[in-house]
């Protein structure tokens, strides 16, 4: 759902393309890891990380206590948000962010029950 409020419409984009930059840096910091031992990078991988963990921060605290992000229903942010921490499930199970932002862990929680 789109919403009509031009703020919250604004919000949402501000949401948006925060996860999307994260998934971006997500995304390098797991090639940069395909390469060989001696090839990789730790300075490239940490400013990779460090964007990670600053969008994840700013998502915890854009959730807070919210039961949908925006507009108090279901949209495009939560679908965008929920594939994020998806992937970093996925692909960075040894990212602890579901025990660094608990209330954003518990979020992600609800939204694969409606989802699924």
């Amino acid at each position: 759902m789109v919403s009509r409020d031009i703020d919250e419409r604004l919000f949402a984009k501000k949401i948006e393309v925060v996860a999307d930059e994260m998934c971006d840096a997500l995304v390098l910091s797991f090639l940069e890891k395909q390469r060989d031992e001696g090839a990789q990078s730790i300075e490239w991988k940490t400013r990779q990380i460090r964007k990670v963990d600053s969008g994840f921060k700013a998502l915890a605290g854009w959730v807070g206590n919210k039961g949908f992000i925006v507009g108090g229903k279901f949209g495009l942010v939560d679908i965008a948000a929920r594939s994020l921490c998806g992937y970093c499930d996925v692909r960075f199970s040894d990212y602890s962010w579901r025990t660094r932002y608990p209330n954003l862990a518990m979020y992600m929680d609800k939204l694969r029950e409606i989802v699924l």
